[in-house]
């Protein structure tokens, strides 16, 4: 896979382009609860939805818990009526699975964001 050079490409992360209401920039664990107030949803009858134990869901939620996985955050934004990629957590994930495949995509953005090696 050809990919520009860091040069000839301006940086998409540094423009400021405004969100698509496709996705959010707020974490799961923030954006989840008034997620289901809108909705009139239960946190058991999600947990029902995306076939997790209502505990498992309750401590994803808490502050300080490790953060959820991008397969649970999927079939969370799926039951919500939302795109699979609604939830940073699962964009990240995807991002660094791609960055672990392809070593040269890896370089590309390494020195898109370093510039000339200095960090």
């Amino acid at each position: 896979m050809e990919h520009a050079r860091a040069e000839d490409t301006p940086l998409l992360i540094a423009s400021r382009r405004p969100r698509s209401p496709s996705r959010t920039a707020s974490s799961f664990r923030a954006t989840v609860p008034p997620l289901l107030r809108e909705r009139r949803m239960s946190l058991r009858a999600l947990a029902r939805a995306v076939d997790v134990d209502v505990a498992h869901l309750s401590r994803t939620l808490r502050a300080g818990a490790p953060p959820p996985s991008a397969a649970l955050t999927e079939r969370v934004a799926v039951a919500l009526n939302l795109p699979p990629c609604y939830f940073p957590e699962s964009r990240y994930a995807t991002v660094c699975a791609r960055l672990a495949d392809d070593p040269e995509l890896r370089d590309w953005v390494y020195d898109a964001l370093v510039g000339d090696g200095r960090v």
